[in-house]
């Protein structure tokens, strides 16, 4: 991509958004949203987590948004300390929309921004989603494609980077895993393939296997150029 200045528009937090930490203990969204991180092996203290109030004074149109994030764990993007954008994943895992998302653009949009410019001798690891980097302490993409603007920005840290792709159990969907490690590959980049047995991603194998495990395997299985591509046709 031409290097170019990317404009990253800030949002507002909505009224109806309160802080999961700060949620009464009878509350019976905040006994969901701890189960659900629970079983991504995350602390609900550990991130800036939100539930949605179910009202806004703002207008109609906000008000019902505000309802149809209710029985949702809504997870904020942040840069700068300012909230950039946020997704709103289902305590229902049988959900027709798993994920709501703002009506705002996201090709700019990258989870846990701030880290391209900390730990520069450390590795910047790259993954799809949300759940997967917080444990890695790197940064998600949200697709299995990188955008351009995306690409741009990642290519600001001076960290190495590499790509940690899902591993899915589907042949058609785990080739459509593929595409972002090949995208790092293409880049210049490295990748990691962490071997965890039948788990599809981090947060599964780690519940499956321990954090220490999962760590170890991830750091001992990078790779790059044409190893690395060898290695991800048989993945």
């Amino acid at each position: 991509p031409i290097k170019k200045l990317i404009d990253i528009p800030q949002l507002e937090i909505p009224d109806y958004f309160y802080k999961l930490e700060d949620a009464d203990e009878n509350n019976v969204m905040l006994h969901k949203a701890v189960r659900l991180l629970e079983s991504k092996n995350i602390d609900f203290t550990s991130y800036p987590f939100y539930l949605s109030s179910g009202v806004s004074k703002e207008n109609l149109a906000e008000n019902a948004i505000a309802r149809s994030l209710m029985n949702r764990l809504i997870i904020p993007a942040f840069r700068n300390d300012k909230m950039i954008y946020y997704t709103a994943r289902s305590f229902d895992s049988n959900a027709k929309m798993k994920y709501l998302n703002p009506h705002v653009p996201r090709s700019s949009v990258i989870y846990g921004m701030d880290r391209l410019f900390i730990d520069v001798d450390k590795p910047l690891f790259i993954t799809e989603g949300f759940f997967d980097s917080h444990h890695v302490n790197g940064v998600a993409v949200l697709e299995n494609k990188m955008t351009n603007n995306q690409i741009e920005l990642l290519n600001k840290s001076p960290r190495l980077k590499i790509v940690i792709p899902d591993k899915k159990n589907n042949k058609k969907k785990n080739d459509e895993g593929k595409k972002l490690a090949n995208q790092a590959l293409e880049l210049g980049w490295s990748i990691s393939l962490p071997e965890y047995g039948s788990c599809e991603d981090i947060s599964s194998a780690i519940t499956k296997y321990g954090r220490m495990f999962v760590l170890n395997s991830i750091s001992k299985n990078v790779m790059s150029g044409f190893t690395a591509t060898v290695a991800l046709e048989m993945w």
